[in-house]
């Protein structure tokens, strides 16, 4: 990393994401696909989630998918997240009646370093109010 605040920033990201996948974060540095299934707690209803980083990819897919996906994974880590694979878990699901909807890519990021400082034009202020 380029720096501390980068470091820190990015493990920040990815172990949010490594919470609602049900991996640990060290996941995405293992250089390897780390296949999960997705975790009662997830905190959206994803029938299969991919992130792929430079150290590793993670997958993690709903309980009635989980054995298609161990069965047909990708020889490459990365491929689990190309569109010929994610459609093949796409259509299995549809044949067990299970309703999909596709969406990607994302661009996952964190910031670089502290965001400068700004001042509030002449004449305004900031005043924090609580509900009483």
């Amino acid at each position: 990393m380029a720096n501390a605040f980068l470091a820190a920033q990015s493990a920040s990201v990815l172990g949010a994401y490594a919470a609602g996948m049900g991996v640990p974060p060290e996941a995405f540095g293992s250089g390897e696909l780390t296949l999960a299934e997705r975790p009662g707690h997830a905190p959206w209803p994803y029938l299969a989630f991919v992130v792929r980083c430079p150290g590793g990819t993670v997958l993690s897919v709903a309980p009635d998918l989980f054995e298609f996906a161990r069965s047909n994974l990708p020889a490459r880590p990365h491929h689990a997240a190309r569109a010929n694979f994610l459609r093949a878990l796409a259509t299995e699901a549809e044949q067990t009646r299970l309703r999909v909807s596709l969406h990607g890519p994302s661009v996952c990021w964190a910031l670089g370093r502290h965001p400068t400082p700004r001042s509030l034009p002449a004449g305004l202020r900031f005043v924090h109010k609580d509900a009483a």
